[in-house]
């Protein structure tokens, strides 16, 4: 089963998402893949806004969050990656995890 692990800052943002133990290819897994590369082609073809998708045993998500005048954008394009992220983990609970962690402490 692949788990998909997405990370908030102390603001609530997604900053990171991971998938990890991907094993064999299946529906799930080709899904988070075109779901991950639409989000890169949106951030970096729409936004100019550099993000990629590194692939390998596991699969990070990086975006470059350095412009603010941006942030509600990039916002509104994570957050629709995570509503699709769930609707497939949804579809297929056999083969996919999501689970959500935030960083930092608010006092």
């Amino acid at each position: 089963m692949a788990e998909i692990l997405i990370q908030r800052d102390e603001n609530s943002r997604i900053i990171s998402v991971v998938v990890r133990d991907l094993g064999a290819a299946s529906d799930a897994i080709t899904g988070v893949d075109r779901f991950l590369r639409a989000v890169v082609a949106a951030m970096n073809d729409y936004l100019h806004v550099h993000a990629e998708v590194q692939v390998g045993d596991e699969w990070h998500l990086e975006i470059d969050r350095a412009d603010q005048h941006l942030s509600r954008e990039i916002d509104a394009i994570l957050e629709t990656l995570l509503i699709g992220l769930n609707m497939l983990a949804e579809e297929y609970p056999a083969d996919l995890a999501l689970r959500e962690s935030g960083l930092g402490v608010q006092v």
